[in-house]
């Protein structure tokens, strides 16, 4: 993706989330921007990084992606692209 801001530091975290049947969180995942880098011009994919849930329980249902904005200021994502996938450990 591409992230733009004036903000430096933009303290903003992309996050990964599963519940359970229940709604209880069973697993929690964050990539923190700010740790990543101090400033965030636009550039064209300036953004590529990977999330890994495991060990996930047999009960997990839903999986929630975000991002978190943490002092609400202004910024903007575009030309993004994400897709998961599963990996079998036999």
């Amino acid at each position: 993706m591409n992230v733009n801001s004036d903000q430096k530091p933009l303290k903003a975290w992309i996050v990964a989330q599963v519940n359970d049947e229940e709604n209880n969180k069973v697993a929690y995942e964050s990539i923190s921007l700010d740790w990543k880098k101090t400033s965030w011009n636009g550039d064209h994919k300036n953004l590529i990084a990977s999330l890994f849930l495991y060990d996930l329980p047999e009960n997990s249902k839903n999986i929630s992606i975000y991002f978190w904005n943490i002092e609400g200021l202004q910024f903007n994502l575009s030309d993004i692209h994400f897709s998961i996938s599963k990996v079998l450990i036999e």
